[in-house]
């Protein structure tokens, strides 16, 4: 029903009563009894049809009669819906008489809730790399516990407005309001989460219960900008919950994560990393080691070092190109379990278990192995890992933007014994 409030189910209204003789008119004597007699009224339930319909109540009743008329100042009625009231001889036989009815009121109502009470759940993030307790700045997550509002419709007098359902149930995305995010101290990426029409979804469970269920769409992420320490997510959810009579809880907004954030299913920490390739040279004549490593930020002062967290790190394709000197493509590619293999670059057959491509890395490191060309094909060639966006980096200050990481692996060049500090050849 659409028609003007009249109350909170549970606060006082007033209600006057006259006693009238068969002619209409009214009867001064009522209420002046050796034992003053007084008046009860019963409610029947106009709407919702099938709704509950407990008794009007009050403190004091009615007060004295004056001229066949009194006044109740505190009755209640502690539900939800649209009743009238039937008055009759408060003890039911008026000088043993019998009792006595009166006309039935006009509707008294729309009665709504007087509040809400509100109890939320306790929802979680899914760590990206659980294994490691961490997410990658720039990486999505999403919740592996979605949070969920349960409200209960009650009256002033506490009792569960049951009749809080059906046409007189009036929580909508309208008037859900203000849903918002932030993550304390950093900025965070929302764009991947629903609209606010469409989320919560606000569901009437009947009997006085609604709940406001959140998803996380296609997931959040911290914006990645330049490099950063790492530190803990510390993310709050909020909502102001109200319907469409103003019906609210005790304070709003509704608060998930404000004593230090949504919790992480596996931890919190954020951090800035990076996928590595580093330049390498040996023989022709030898399988040739080309490091390839997760690393993360740690300060200014330390910079980049190998992040020996990260065991789950996938989706960093490798190809050859700018093959040089006498090294040509098919002389040399990725050592896996064959072509193309974990890396997209395998060799033909299964390289030496101890040497074969590793994603996820172990301990930050890929396990990254090129065959070795043979004798007479020196030379080199430039590995490109196609990495996912949060592990980019600007490696060429030439060009703006982020680039995938790039290594030379050079064959037919040694680098001698790093252990040796000086030496002399003399001819």
């Amino acid at each position: 029903p659409a028609g003007p409030v009249f109350l909170p189910a549970g606060q006082p209204f007033a209600v006057t009563v006259t006693a009238l003789d068969a002619e209409g008119d009214p009867t001064p004597n009522y209420g002046r009894e050796a034992i003053a007699e007084s008046v009860s009224l019963t409610s029947t339930l106009v709407a919702p049809v099938a709704g509950v319909n407990p008794p009007v109540t009050a403190g004091t009743g009615f007060g004295v009669f004056t001229g066949g008329t009194a006044t109740g100042i505190d009755f209640n009625w502690p539900e939800v819906g649209i009743i009238t009231l039937t008055p009759s001889v408060g003890d039911g036989d008026y000088l043993s008489g019998g009792n006595v009815t009166g006309t039935v009121s006009g509707n008294v109502g729309r009665f709504i809730p007087d509040h809400f009470d509100v109890a939320l759940n306790s929802p979680a993030f899914g760590t990206a790399c659980a294994s490691g307790g961490f997410t990658y700045i720039g990486e999505t997550f999403n919740y592996s516990l979605a949070p969920r509002i349960t409200l209960t419709a009650r009256a002033a007098t506490a009792s569960v407005t049951q009749n809080y359902t059906g046409a007189f149930f009036k929580l909508t995305n309208t008037t859900v309001q203000n849903r918002s995010y932030v993550a304390v101290g950093h900025a965070l990426d929302t764009a991947g989460l629903p609209a606010p029409a469409i989320d919560p979804v606000i569901t009437d469970a009947g009997g006085g219960v609604a709940t406001l269920a959140f998803s996380g769409g296609s997931g959040l992420k911290f914006v990645r900008t330049t490099p950063e320490a790492p530190f803990d997510a510390d993310i709050r959810l909020s909502i102001d919950v109200l319907d469409a009579d103003n019906v609210s809880p005790a304070s709003n907004p509704v608060v998930f994560g404000g004593g230090g954030g949504i919790a992480f299913d596996a931890g919190a920490q954020m951090v800035y990393g990076r996928i590595h390739l580093a330049n390498a040279l040996g023989s022709e004549l030898v399988n040739l080691t080309v490091p390839q490593t997760s690393q993360v930020f740690v300060s200014a002062a330390t910079g980049f070092v190998t992040h020996t967290a990260d065991n789950c790190t996938t989706g960093t394709p490798l190809s050859l190109g700018a093959w040089a000197g006498s090294l040509n493509a098919g002389e040399t590619c990725v050592l896996d379990t064959g072509a193309p293999g974990a890396s997209g670059a395998g060799c033909g057959s299964a390289g030496p278990l101890a040497q074969r491509y590793r994603t996820p890395p172990l301990g930050g490191d890929f396990n990254l192995f090129l065959a070795a060309p043979g004798a007479g094909n020196d030379g080199s060639v430039t590995i490109s890992a196609d990495v996912p966006a949060w592990l980019e980096f600007d490696w060429n200050a030439a060009t703006p933007g982020l680039e995938d990481p790039t290594g030379i692996a050079t064959f037919g060049i040694y680098s001698g014994n790093a252990r040796r500090i000086y030496q002399r050849e003399i001819y």
